[in-house]
């Protein structure tokens, strides 16, 4: 589903990226090893995993949806997904009009504009009408971060 995706890379650097009206949907998958229905996204416009370095320069990401139709959903970053960077920069960035809807049922919905987990070094960085729709179907369910939701290690 992703625009730009990025795995197991020792260093990235990613200048002036411009993403705007996407829209991507998940509908119930049926996982038949554990029998549950269970459907996960993560970086609806950009996705980038394990990257040793990491520079993101003057993206701008705009009007973006992800809605997640599944029973059990799992979503981080509509607009930005970045896991595991072992260094990473954000310069520049602008993420607006992003919306994330779990019109199932929510286990996890979390950082909608960005969300990062790593080393983060943060020079302006903008973001603007982002919001969850998360009903609470599901006991237990984690909405959080709606702009963003960095987890530093």
């Amino acid at each position: 589903f992703e625009i730009i995706e990025v795995v197991s890379s020792l260093g990235v650097r990613l200048s002036n990226w411009h993403v705007s009206n996407l829209s991507v949907t998940a509908v119930p998958y049926l996982d038949t090893k554990s029998g549950s229905n269970m459907s996960v996204i993560a970086g609806g416009a950009a996705l980038i995993v394990s990257s040793n370095f990491l520079e993101c320069y003057g993206w701008n990401i705009s009007n973006i949806s992800v809605e997640c139709k599944s029973p059990r959903c799992l979503i981080s970053g509509a607009g930005i997904g970045i896991l595991d960077s072992n260094s990473m920069r954000l310069s520049k960035v602008s993420v607006h009009d992003v919306q994330t809807i779990c019109s199932g049922g929510c286990v996890s919905a979390i950082g909608g504009g960005i969300f990062a987990r790593g080393s983060i070094t943060v020079n302006q960085v903008f973001i603007s009408n982002s919001r969850i729709v998360c009903p609470l179907t599901i006991s237990r369910s984690t909405c959080s971060g709606a702009g963003l939701l960095f987890i530093v290690q």
